[in-house]
């Protein structure tokens, strides 16, 4: 979202919206990647999650990490690596679990 205002020319909203509370807006612009001066958005070592619907995922660097419950999904950890397949069609947890327990991304109880 922080995208928006930049490339628009104004100011991030406020705290307050009519008397009321608002929550700050979070996130970093992209535009720097989108103007060709950065190469990337967040450092590698940037840990972002998110669950939107029962579905779960971490994401650092190169890695994301999925879980999904059944039908949609199969209701454990997946992980991935977006360098090599943007696609998320090749699960790795089983070739490098170490990812899920020791590595740089790490959950309990996958």
């Amino acid at each position: 979202m922080p995208t928006l205002p930049e490339i628009a020319g104004t100011d991030r909203p406020g705290d307050q919206y009519q008397g009321r509370n608002v929550e700050p807006m979070k996130g970093t612009s992209m535009l720097p990647l989108l103007d060709g001066k950065s190469e990337q958005v967040h450092p590698d070592n940037y840990v972002m999650g998110w669950e939107l619907f029962a579905k779960r995922a971490l994401r650092q660097g190169d890695w994301k990490i999925i879980l999904q419950g059944k039908p949609y999904g199969t209701d454990r950890w997946q992980l991935f690596n977006l360098k090599t397949d943007p696609w998320e069609q090749n699960d790795l947890v089983s070739q490098q679990p170490e990812k899920l327990n020791t590595g740089r991304i790490i959950v309990k109880g996958h």
